[in-house]
C-alpha cells in the first residue's frame, strides 16, 4: 500500500464532501476515518481504506441499479406515447 499518508487524508477529505453531497453517508463516514487516521498516523488507515473501497463499490453499484430501472421506466414511457 502507498504510504504517503498526508496525500491520503487530502483525497479523503475530497470524498467526505463528495460522497455527503449526493447522500452517500457510509462512504462520508468511512472517508472522516479514513482522513483522521491518516493525519495521526495511524495503524488502522490501512484497514479503513480497504472498508472504504468496498463501501464505495457497493454504493456505485446501487447507483447503478437505480439508474438502470429508472432508464427503463423512461423507456417504458417513451414506447407507451
Amino acid at each position: 500500500m502507498n504510504t504517503d499518508l498526508p496525500l491520503a487524508a487530502r483525497l479523503a477529505h475530497e470524498v467526505v464532501s463528495t460522497a455527503g453531497n449526493i447522500g452517500i453517508e457510509q462512504v462520508s463516514a468511512l472517508a472522516r476515518l479514513l482522513e483522521t487516521a491518516c493525519l495521526a498516523n495511524s495503524p488502522t488507515a490501512e484497514a479503513i481504506c480497504l472498508r472504504l473501497v468496498e463501501s464505495n463499490a457497493a454504493s456505485f453499484q446501487a447507483i447503478d441499479v437505480w439508474l438502470s430501472r429508472d432508464a427503463a421506466k423512461d423507456t417504458a414511457l417513451a414506447a407507451a406515447r
